[in-house]
Formats: structure tokens, sequence, C-alpha cells
């Protein structure tokens, strides 16, 4: 809108506060008020004499039961924000109201700050005669105002802030302040406009100090109390400047409350009340003693704190929750509870805790998988997940350089890993064979998704035989025999040809299915066991059809440690060797590899002849899927229109897959165990 001159205001009630007038109007000399209407600037009387206010919002009428508010606008040039509720839209044109209900101005703050162009409007009473200025000199002070050039009247925010040609401002925001220049106080955190920090206002309290204490050397807050007898002359000096310190933010309007002021010495005459004297406190959740006498204290109060987490422990053992739950719940919220004590306190005050700490999360996971774990297991579960553990790092081990990495970038992630290392290189020094091709595949990319990943929804006895497999342990109780005779440790099931019921191929039959079932989900159509031609035994497993796509896939689930012909992997490298090592000399997936290179030459030229996009879907029993059968699949979901994203829709298909692929190991187990598969579909 444009400036007029200024007008009688029909006034009802006009209300001045130290940074802001609220001025309730309803009509502008004989018409409604517009924004046209609307004065930008008022001179009115203030506590200091006079003082110039800019406007900050306005409450208009828009119908005869509604109202709405208007901020003006600094994105756009004659631009209002309109509030009406819960909806916020930007007016170009500005308000158009019947009746403006209220005008609510700002004090202009900045001396300096110009405004080309802008007019000054001039506040009046309900008699529509000119406010008297109240206060000695108010009258002088006004008539000058009204006398300064316009450029001068404009007391607004700061230049940099944005404004328009009207000189309107956002009133309230922050002060904004380009980088490397200091804003008005020369700090350089961002302030409010018109508040003054707590840092200003201690700096006001050490200046009345310095004033009223002029050469007291005991004007300054002590830090040490007066131990020595000989130092006992300096107790009433400290308690008297620190009585003053109490006295002067009084005066300054900060107000002490001694019912909750606490003093971390017993023997120091504090001069701020009766406040509480501590040996040691609580400070922003680290506890601090006063001397090296009390840090007993501060051990006990560490290991009472870390101890409030067996309500959560006794929960997730208590509680009927599903085993991937209690997992969940141990690793992303009962693991973290030690990190900010760690870090906050020095290794001699956290070891106790931390052992606790450590003995409560063996205990919940011995619950979780249904038996004691071994020593062993424990070392692989505090493996990270990337290097074929579960995640449950000790916290015995962070707590020696948790504390020393306080304030150094990237130096406890560095202790972190290096730590990881030396205990895989340590437990690599004690597996060999089969074991140690299961740990090496376990590092794989997707091996460890049924511990992270929700959509992986598994069963417990699928879910905790996972999790034994990943351990090392046996999942079979110890001297159980196969079916056929010989022990029935983890890799014998997975490789033992006599299993009754080909329990096996059970499990490839319900990936298979799964497979199937998600990609129609998307909306492919799946055909499964398509005929290659008619005189061909020799089928894939499924044949998907979609949006201009064509593709058969034949789905391979195989164990990291099984010979590509159905023996075990030699294991030329059975020496003592460390992670790095076996990374180098073990591929993770080297079983799926050969899988897939196998099935390639059994269909890729009568799939190439037939014009179909052909790869093997290959999956280890811990749930990796080998990398080219990822892109494949990706490739073939990207094809086709669907809802889905990608990226959602194969996390959705591959989820199910997998499951299917942990609970067909069950049945695998149940059969070795039992001779049929009667206890395994029951489970």
């Amino acid at each position: 809108g444009r400036q007029h001159a200024p007008a009688p205001v029909a006034t009802e009630q006009s209300r001045v506060f130290s940074e802001a007038v609220a001025v309730e109007i309803g009509m502008w000399g004989d018409d409604p008020v517009g924004v046209d209407q609307i004065p930008m600037e008022l001179v009115l009387p203030h506590e200091n004499g006079s003082a110039t206010f800019g406007i900050a919002g306005v409450v208009a009428a828009t119908s005869r039961t509604h109202v709405a508010a208007f901020v003006p606008g600094a994105s756009q040039h004659g631009a209002w924000d309109m509030y009406d509720g819960m909806v916020h839209r930007v007016v170009p044109n500005g308000p158009e109201p019947k009746t403006v209900v209220l005008l609510i101005y700002r004090r202009r703050r900045d001396e300096d700050a110009d405004m080309d162009g802008v007019e000054c409007s001039v506040g009046f009473d309900d008699a529509n005669e000119e406010c008297a200025p109240e206060g000695a000199g108010a009258e002088e002070d006004l008539k000058h105002a009204q006398k300064r050039p316009r450029d001068a009247l404009a007391q607004a925010m700061p230049p940099e802030m944005p404004r328009d040609k009207r000189g309107r401002r956002a009133f309230g925001s922050k002060r904004k302040r380009t980088r490397g220049t200091p804003n008005a106080t020369g700090s350089d955190m961002d302030e409010e406009d018109g508040e003054t920090s707590m840092v200003e206002l201690l700096r006001l309290v050490g200046e009345h100090l310095a004033q009223t204490h002029d050469g007291d050397e005991t004007a300054s807050l002590p830090h040490d109390p007066p131990a020595s007898a000989e130092n006992e002359e300096a107790a009433p000096q400290s308690e008297a400047a620190c009585g003053a310190a109490a006295q002067a933010m009084e005066e300054l309007g900060i107000k002490n409350n001694a019912a909750k002021m606490e003093v971390l010495d017993p023997t120091c005459l504090s001069g701020f009340g009766d406040a509480r004297r501590l040996t040691c406190a609580r400070v922003l959740g680290a506890f601090v003693e006063c001397d090296a006498a009390h840090e007993a204290e501060v051990t006990e109060a560490v290991d009472k704190r870390a101890r409030e987490t067996e309500r959560l422990f006794r929960a997730i053992l208590e509680c009927p929750l599903a085993a991937r739950t209690r997992w969940r719940l141990l690793s992303a919220s009962a693991l973290p509870r030690l990190t900010f004590l760690l870090r906050n306190h020095a290794a001699k005050h956290t070891r106790g805790a931390a052992e606790w700490f450590d003995a409560r999360v063996t205990a919940v996971l011995s619950a979780i998988v249904g038996r004691p774990v071994s020593q062993r297991a424990r070392d692989v579960a505090a493996l990270p997940i990337a290097m074929g553990g579960c995640g449950l790092r000790r916290q015995v081990t962070i707590a020696e350089f948790a504390h020393e990495c306080v304030g150094h970038k990237n130096l406890q992630r560095s202790k972190t890993e290096e730590a990881d290392r030396d205990l895989s290189n340590a437990l690599f020094a004690t597996v060999y064979g089969a074991e140690r091709q299961v740990l090496t595949a376990n590092a794989a990319a997707g091996a460890g998704r049924a511990l992270t990943d929700p959509q992986v929804c598994t069963d417990d006895a699928a879910f905790c035989t996972y999790v034994l497999e990943r351990l090392l342990e046996r999942v079979l109780p110890d001297g159980q025999k196969c079916v056929c005779g010989a022990d029935a440790s983890n890799w014998h099931v997975h490789t033992c040809t006599k299993l009754h019921g080909k329990p096996r191929q059970l499990r490839h039959d319900v990936a298979n299915s799964k497979l199937a079932l998600g990609l129609r989900l998307c909306g492919f159509d799946c055909t499964t066991e398509p005929h290659l031609n008619e005189v061909s035994k020799r089928r894939p497993d499924l044949l998907i059809t979609g949006l201009g796509t064509q593709a058969v896939t034949d789905v391979t689930v195989t164990h990291p440690a099984v010979h590509p012909r159905g023996g075990k992997r030699s294991d030329s490298h059975s020496g003592i060797m460390t992670y790095e090592e076996a990374q180098a000399v073990y591929n993770p997936v080297h079983s799926a590899k050969v899988r897939y290179q196998e099935k390639c030459r059994k269909y890729a030229h009568w799939a190439s002849q037939n014009g179909l996009n052909f790869a093997p879907f290959v999956l280890l029993t811990n749930g990796a899927v080998y990398e080219q059968s990822r892109t494949w699949l990706r490739k073939v979901i990207a094809s086709h229109d669907h809802r889905l994203t990608v990226t959602t829709a194969y996390d959705f298909v591959t989820g199910d897959v997998v499951a299917a692929v942990l609970r067909g190991n069950v049945h695998v187990f149940a059969v070795a165990g039992s001779g049929s598969g009667c206890e395994a579909r029951a489970g």
C-alpha cells in the first residue's frame, strides 16, 4: 500500500508497553481501515521520552464472525503474510478487511538504519488530539523527533535484514549477519532483538562487583575453599564477595532460589543463603566431585545411574515379546544408554558400571537364543555387523578411551575401529575350516539384514536359529547325531544328503513362491517352472512378464562353506590368520558366485535365443543375496510401472524371501535332528 498523511484515528483503547504498542481501532476517519490507510510508523510517548514504533502486525475482521492476523512480509515486495488459524499464506496485495480490530507496533531500535520514502504517522487519542508526551523532556524529544529527517525516523531492524521500499521489517525475528561480520555486541552468537543475553547480565554483575569492591582481591568468586588454618581470615571476605555478587544479580533481575541452589563444597561459605552443600553434584547429567577425597562418590553415583537400566532389561526378559523385538530393544534402546556416562566420566569411575552392563547384556542375549552363550559367542556378538558380528560391543572396552576422546574429532571412532580389529584378529585365530568361512560370509552385504531390517519378519524359531548360526554356536544340542549317524554340526546339517523328505528342496520352493508373490504384488505376471521346449526337461523356476519386460530366473539357496559339487570347501589356509588376511583369502560370497556361474551356463544360452533377460537369484543361508542377482532384480522392478519406488519394492520383495530362507533353515535342522519334518512345520 501507499503512505498517507496523518489522519484522525477513532481508537477505542491504546496500550503502551515497553517494547510494543497495541492500538485497538475501528474506523480511520469515516471509512473502514484498509491496507492503504494503515500507518507504518508511530511516534508515541515512551518511558524515556518519545519513541518510534514500526508496524508489527494487524488483526482484522475478514467477515462479521471471523478475524485473521496479517504480518508485513519480508520475502515479497508489498506482500503480507496472513495467518488464519493453522493456515498460512501470502497475500500479495495486502489485507482488504472491512474493519481493522487491532494494530500492533514494535519499538524500532537501530538509530542508524535508513529508510527512504517512509512517512511518519503520529498517534491520536479519542479526542483526535495529539498525544501529550509524558516525562521530563518528553515534549522536546517529540518535537525533535518530528523535525528529524525521514531516514532517521526509521529505527528498524539492522540494515542486513530484508526490507521493502516502504521500510517494513520482519519484527521479532532473529538478527542475521554476514559471515565474518560481528553483530552489534561484538559476539559470535546471534541474539534475539530486544533481548539481553545471560552473558551480558553476568558481565554487568562483574562490572558492579569491580566498582563496589575496587582493589579487593576477593571480589571474584573463589575457586578453592580456604582449607588451611592460615586462610581462615579469607573465608569472611569470600563470603562477602559472593554475597555482593548475589545482591548484584538480584538488582539486575536475576533471582536466586536458595531452595534449588547447591554448593559443591561442604565447608565453603557461599554467601547465597541457605544453599545445600554437597561433595558430589550432578551437572548437566555428569557427576562432579569437590576434591580428590570424594572420588568414590562419583563412582557410586555413576554405578547407581547405570543400574537404572535394569528396569529395561527386566522388561525385555519378562514381557511377552517376540525374539526379534527383544533383540531390537537390546541393540537399539538398551545398548546406547551408557554412552553418555562413559564419555563424561573417567575410566576409573565407569569400569564397574560397564562390567555390570555387559553382564546384563550377555544375560539378555542368552535369554533371546534360549541357552547360555559361550565366551567365544560373546566375542562374535561384540563385533560390528559389517564384520560378521552382532553389534553388541562390550562397554568395558569403550570405557577405557571414551572419556579421553571428548573434544577430539573422530578420535573415538578410530579407537573403536582399532578395538574391533584387535578383537576380530584374536577371534580369527581360534576358528578354522567351515567356521572361518561362515564368519567371513557373515560380513557379506545383506547377511545381517535379519538383525536390522524390520521387513524381515521371522518367528522366534527362525530368528534364534539365525542368531545361533551367526554366533558360531551349534543349533542342535551338543552330542546330537544326524539321521545319518554323523555329528549334527551346523555345516553337516546344511550339506547332508541323507535327510528325509528333501527339506532343502522345500526351503527352495518356499523362497521361490515368496519371490513370485512379491513380484505379483508389484504388478508382474509370474509363471512358475515354465517349459523350455517340448523335449527338454530342464525348467527354470520363474518366468516374469511385465510391461515390455520378459525375464526368467532360477532360485538357489547355498551354504557359505559348501563346495560346488556338494562337498566341503577345501581349506588350504588352515593356519592362524588375522581378519585382514581372511578377507584377502576368502571371498564371503564364493559359494554364491560358483552357483551363479553354474546356473548361467545352464540357462543363459536358451534365454538369449528367446530374448529373455536371465539371471540366477542366488542366496546364502544367512540371508545374503549375491550382488549380480540384486542388480538384476532392481532392473526388473524398475522396468515396470507400479506405485512403489525401486528401493521400496526391492526391500519388500527380498524381505519376504530372506524370511522364507531363515524359516527353511529351521525345517532343515528339525529334520536332521528328528528324522521328520512334522516338528518343524508345527513350530
